[in-house]
């Protein structure tokens, strides 16, 4: 598995960096006011940052996905948003809903979940657009905001495909 465990020299001028960065509001995200935020931290916070990414872009690159434990906690998205502005262009999509997907309460009424007659098979968000976002961020809180609906499973595409079809 491909899993990033922030040394200690790491995690503290991340931690620092998003102390330093404004709440994220989920209704109200403007990400070049977010951006500009980052780019008026210290070099120490920055390079932080960039590091993070770096290793995250090669491991989603060799694996198909990374995790990263030991990111500080936000009380909102802030360590999200950070980390993904990092990685790449984070993905707004406005032609159904007006903000950025970054929460998601789940319903599991089957009437809601897609065909009207059994539950919806696993997917991607956003996957059926012309031009689907290239990485899918997820984010653990602790405690969990929905007792029981906060698990998340990661799996490629390639390989149940190769299992069903051989």
């Amino acid at each position: 598995m491909a899993v990033i465990s922030l040394a200690k020299d790491l995690q503290q001028p991340i931690h620092q960096a998003l102390a330093l960065l404004p709440a994220v509001e989920i209704q109200n995200l403007n990400l070049k006011s977010f951006k500009e935020k980052i780019v008026e931290l210290d070099e120490e916070f920055r390079e932080a940052l960039y590091h993070l990414s770096v290793i995250c872009k090669y491991l989603i690159r060799e694996n198909g996905f990374a995790v990263v434990k030991k990111l500080s906690q936000t009380p909102d998205a802030r360590a999200l948003v950070a980390v993904a502005m990092e990685v790449g262009h984070i993905f707004q999509d406005t032609s159904h809903q007006s903000t950025t997907v970054l929460e998601a309460s789940p319903n599991i009424s089957p009437q809601l979940q897609g065909n009207q007659t059994e539950p919806l098979f696993m997917h991607t968000d956003f996957a059926m657009l012309e031009n689907p976002p290239a990485v899918t961020m997820v984010m653990c809180q602790r405690p969990d905001p929905i007792p029981g609906f906060g698990r998340n499973g990661i799996t490629l595409a390639q390989n149940i495909v190769s299992r069903i079809f051989g």
